[in-house]
């Protein structure tokens, strides 16, 4: 079987099977009955089991098993790729409920199939085909990611026109019971042309998002966004743009925080292998709401800055910067005037010769007309990188201090308002971990992970979040 044919088939089954989790998404929740409790070593008679119970996804993933027929004819100029990946992810969540510790564990196995496909036709423009189904023991994920640009005549003016469809299906009643399935389109066109002294490129954006049972959580949206910028040329030495955004987003079911918003956005970088790199970035945005007694309107503005400065061969000085101010036209409980800033100083080594690290102050401070969630935080960062071709990973290390305003220690002499505040200060741990293991051309091993402990001045408030992932893909 030739690996076009392969490819083909691969790009069947998936179409199929996107029809039938879109179409059919009422049997699975009837046909599911019971939540299935999965341990480690029981994944391979899960799959087993999942496979047997779903006779729709078995056909489709079946079909990618059998050999396609030869093509015949033209050929259709179509490239293809794809993979077979089979993961598991799992969250944990520790905290103080009542008279005793609590944990929540959310656990899924999945089995995720993808392709891609593109052509290279410069005459009809060229098309990407990205079709994606994971199905798993919590839910079913379906999408479809297709883009087509024309460059007529390899000129300076470039269209792109771009969709992505995107479904989920829980299954039944598992430990996601408390989401609703939802579906989200998003179309996307986009004009581009390069001038002799920069670039023009307009962007217009349509996208829809509905939840089978809405909530005050999960409001179904509808948002159209029109951009305009004008940016450097690709072969500057330094980057620039300078842009203008307006949209709106309309809420079906809760017209009254519909909100229409404009703002402006600068970018500017300046990148040097044996000099001081910089990168500058500026976003200021005015959201209007509807009902001004639901959610008031709003000024907000980011800010950040990324520098560093050689010191040494492969030693070099590193400073990160990140802003965000929220400004309400009438503060609430809910929504207070809010200045958030973080910062990173430290000495970092390159990995290009070999293993990498850095080594770091870490400083956040959050500023709020609530006093009770104003706080300073203070911690060191680690760090250690490695990549090569076989073997890439990275771990970061983090540990601090956060210290609120409102919180008291000495309940004796403090008052009932005080007493009740809402955080204690407590000491954090960050740890991080990401692992890429190619074990061959077609197999690679991919790790996530995440550990977040909270020890609070009030043992009652104790907490911690860890989040773990891994994938094993195999690449046709």
């Amino acid at each position: 079987m030739s690996r076009h044919a392969r490819m083909q088939g691969l790009l069947t089954a998936l179409a199929l099977t996107l029809g039938v989790f879109t179409f059919t998404g009422e049997v699975f929740a009837a046909s599911n009955g019971p939540a299935v409790a999965v341990a480690a070593d029981d994944s391979l008679e899960f799959w087993l089991d999942l496979l047997q119970a779903e006779s729709a996804v078995v056909d489709s993933l079946l079909a990618l098993l059998k050999p396609a027929p030869s093509s015949v004819g033209t050929p259709t100029g179509w490239a293809w790729s794809g993979s077979m990946a089979t993961g598991y992810d799992t969250y944990v969540q520790t905290y103080f409920l009542a008279l005793e510790d609590t944990s929540e564990t959310l656990s899924e196995y999945e089995l995720i199939l993808s392709a891609v496909g593109e052509t290279h036709d410069t005459s009809a423009g060229a098309w990407r085909l990205a079709p994606q189904l994971a199905v798993g023991s919590e839910r079913v994920r379906t999408e479809l990611d297709t883009q087509w640009q024309w460059n007529p005549g390899g000129g300076p003016t470039r269209w792109e026109l771009g969709a992505d469809l995107q479904n989920v299906h829980y299954r039944g009643t598992t430990a996601w019971n408390l989401s609703s399935d939802w579906r989200e389109a998003d179309l996307d066109l986009r004009w581009r042309r390069e001038l002799d002294v920069c670039a023009a490129d307009l962007r217009l954006d349509a996208a829809s998002l509905r939840y089978d049972a809405p909530s005050e959580l999960e409001v179904s949206r509808d948002d159209l966004r029109a951009t305009f910028a004008l940016k450097s040329n690709r072969t500057a030495d330094d980057r620039w743009k300078v842009g203008l955004r307006a949209g709106h987003r309309a809420h079906p079911d809760t017209t009254a925080i519909d909100r229409t918003m404009w703002g402006a956005d600068t970018e500017y970088e300046h990148m040097a292998f044996d000099g001081p790199s910089l990168r500058l970035l500026h976003r200021s945005e005015r959201r209007t709401v509807r009902d001004e007694t639901a959610r008031p309107s709003s000024w907000g503005h980011w800010a950040s800055m990324e520098g560093s400065w050689p010191l040494a061969e492969v030693l070099e000085l590193s400073v990160e910067f990140d802003g965000e101010v929220w400004t309400y036209d009438q503060a609430t409980g809910a929504y207070q005037n809010q200045l958030r800033w973080s910062g990173l100083v430290g000495l970092r080594a390159s990995a290009i010769e070999g293993p990498g690290w850095q080594l770091g102050m870490a400083v956040e401070q959050l500023d709020s007309d609530d006093p009770e969630e104003t706080y300073s935080q203070r911690g060191v960062r680690a760090g250690l990188e490695s990549f090569g071709s076989t073997l890439t990973a990275s771990t970061t290390l983090e540990v601090g201090r956060r210290d609120y305003a409102a919180d008291v220690t000495d309940t004796a002499s403090a008052t009932d308002s005080e007493i009740d505040a809402l955080y204690t200060d407590f000491t954090y741990v960050e740890l991080w971990l990401n692992v890429s293991w190619r074990l061959n051309e077609k197999v690679s091993l991919d790790v996530l992970g995440s550990w977040l402990p909270e020890s609070h001045n009030d043992d009652e408030d104790d907490q911690s979040l860890g989040f773990g992932s891994v994938r094993l893909s195999y690449r046709f």
